[in-house]
């Protein structure tokens, strides 16, 4: 379960926790270049500034779900 969510466990489904996947313009990341985004500058920018605007790395390098390092993957807080 590091790469896929259990049915039920997604924060995509999860109301008070709202996830999406962010792409650049050029189209990174897709199925061969995954770990290509935090690479991008716009992956930098939303580490400098994804916060002001309620959003976190939902699974960033080391983390405590497990899951591996998804620099696409940020989560909006919504309570």
């Amino acid at each position: 379960a590091s790469r896929v969510a259990l049915p039920g466990y997604s924060e995509h489904g999860y109301p008070p926790k709202q996830a999406l996947d962010f792409i650049t313009t050029n189209g990174i990341p897709n199925d061969k270049t995954l770990e290509k985004f935090s690479d991008t500058e716009e992956y930098k920018w939303l580490i400098e500034n994804a916060n002001d605007f309620g959003f976190y790395l939902s699974y960033p390098k080391i983390n405590s779900s497990g899951v591996i390092f998804e620099p696409w993957h940020w989560s909006f807080q919504t309570n």
